[in-house]
């Protein structure tokens, strides 16, 4: 460890120099004596000490020369090992603190446009009494029926008289259906199996025929919308039977065309509407 020397008359002189100077002590007062007044004034009293400020002017301008001597000898006792060196104390900055400017002034206010006044609305000018009839005369009238208006009933494909029978009915089908479909026995049975329009001849093997197939129907599982689908059978006689069942205003009534061949989708078809429609037309 390296020890440096320290001078011992410098430090007892360093010391002794930070000494406060001797104070002379003041002597106590005297009695009071009654002294008259005189025109001078006592000098002696007021006069400052002299000596004590000329010691302060001098401890004060030795300051710096004397700390400057503390620190170095503090310097020489921390590397000889005698003194600790102290952590340097960082100053935080002090805050800056920015007093608020309460100026007298009056802040400007903004300028406020003015409103625009609203445009100024012509009124229209009002027609004459002559001008509004014109109008009125001119503007379509719409007259509105309470009750909705039905769409007209499409026309049955065969022409008869609405008051007809049933019998002149059925005889303007049969002349319809010679005239549009050819040759062949036309006959007409309702659900009961009572020949309501054809030749007697046929009528015994036809209804015949119609009862068996109605007999399936019903005892099928088909009997709900088995009485509307078009069958077709072969008689004994090798003729083809086709079976056209119609739903009419009068119940059901059975279309039975024996022919020589198997009518088509459209002839069956147009058959069971000619049928159809005379049936439910009415008077």
């Amino acid at each position: 460890m390296q020890v440096s020397w320290i001078d011992p008359e410098e430090v007892a002189s360093l010391a002794e120099s930070l000494r406060p100077p001797a104070r002379t002590p003041e002597p106590e007062p005297a009695a009071e004596t009654i002294v008259p007044e005189s025109a001078e004034p006592l000098l002696s009293d007021q006069a400052p000490s002299v000596g004590s400020d000329q010691d302060a002017v001098e401890a004060t301008l030795d300051l710096p020369a004397l700390r400057q001597k503390l620190q170095s000898i503090r310097e020489k006792a921390i590397r000889a090992g005698l003194l600790t060196p102290q952590p340097e104390v960082v100053e935080a900055p002090a805050a800056v603190f920015h007093a608020p400017d309460f100026s007298t002034e009056t802040p400007v206010e903004p300028e406020i446009a003015a409103p625009e006044p609203p445009p100024v609305v012509e009124p229209a000018p009002q027609p004459t009494a002559c001008e509004a009839i014109s109008a009125l005369a001119e503007t379509p009238i719409t007259v509105e029926s309470a009750t909705p208006v039905m769409a007209p009933a499409p026309q049955p494909l065969v022409q008869v008289d609405p008051s007809a029978t049933v019998k002149d009915r059925l005889q303007a089908f049969a002349y319809w259906t010679g005239q549009t479909w050819g040759v062949g026995d036309l006959l007409v049975v309702d659900e009961y199996g009572d020949l309501l329009w054809g030749p007697p001849k046929r009528s015994g093997l036809v209804i015949s025929s119609m009862m068996a197939w109605n007999a399936a129907i019903r005892a099928s599982a088909q009997a709900a919308n088995g009485f509307q689908q078009i069958q077709q059978q072969t008689l004994v006689t090798g003729e083809s039977l086709t079976i056209i069942p119609c739903q009419t205003r009068l119940g059901l009534l059975v279309i039975a065309w024996v022919r020589g061949q198997i009518p088509g989708e459209q002839e069956t078809s147009s058959l069971r509407e000619a049928l159809t429609g005379l049936m439910n037309l009415m008077a």
